[in-house]
């Protein structure tokens, strides 16, 4: 597993404090990041295998307020024990563990059309409970977001990440692809479909020698077997899209 239990545990725990201090503006922010692809590979029938790797050190949230709003929230988190770490940074110390979580800007027709509603509960830092229904990205707009960044600074992280969306995505594995094309035509996901061809759909691409290597290194696949498997579910993935790959 990329994360131990208790790292896991310990941002989770920050997750759910963040949402409890900032209960009264969830309708103006959506969660983005690792969590998001958390949850979307959350499944009843998921093995632990599928999902086992999923999760993060950090807290990422979207939101839809100007910079003057943004400056009251961190404020807030501050009275709260978080400590400010760059502009849009906080970072809160749980059980000798630094999690990060990120302010970052969201668009409105992302939350209005690319999110769905997770109920989140569970304990805070402070020992209370938090049973909130918040705004996650979507499986098309978690595959966008995750190929901009790895567009704008490639992590093997984000690389692994978009391998197990494409594969595991969806309602059954193997419909991420049926869930991208509904929405392909709207520009937003049209051109996160052609930066993710860029790095997965090529056998030149970063982004697909990252997800090999990735297969192979946590989790102990022969070189062979992880080339298979990820030039394998990319294929599928953008042959359902109507788009070919070089390998």
């Amino acid at each position: 597993m990329l994360y131990s239990k208790d790292a896991l545990e310990a941002c989770r725990q920050v997750l759910n404090d963040v949402l409890h201090c900032l209960r009264d503006y969830e309708d103006r922010f959506y969660l983005i990041g690792g969590w998001a692809v958390y949850y979307l590979l959350d499944r009843p029938d998921r093995t632990p295998e599928a999902i086992g790797f999923a999760g993060t050190e950090d807290v990422d949230l979207a939101f839809l307020v100007p910079m003057v709003e943004l400056e009251k929230i961190m404020k807030r988190l501050e009275k709260h024990g978080y400590q400010r770490s760059s502009s849009q940074r906080m970072r809160r110390e749980v059980s000798g563990r630094t999690v990060i979580v990120d302010l970052l800007g969201g668009k409105q027709e992302v939350k209005d059309s690319f999110t769905f509603k997770r109920r989140i509960s569970g304990a805070t830092l402070a020992g209370e409970v938090i049973d909130a229904d918040i705004s996650v990205a979507n499986l098309p707009a978690c595959l966008v977001l995750k190929a901009q960044a790895f567009d704008e600074n490639p992590k093997d992280k984000d690389a692994y990440d978009i391998y197990y969306l494409v594969t595991h995505g969806g309602a059954e594995d193997g419909d991420t692809a049926c869930e991208v094309k509904k929405v392909l035509k709207h520009p937003f996901v049209a051109e996160g479909v052609k930066v993710l061809h860029v790095h997965f759909g090529k056998v030149e691409g970063k982004g697909l020698r990252a997800a090999t290597q990735m297969l192979s290194r946590f989790e102990g696949r022969p070189a062979k077997v992880a080339r298979a498997m990820a030039r394998g579910s990319f294929s599928r993935f953008f042959r359902g899209l109507g788009k070919g790959v070089n390998y």
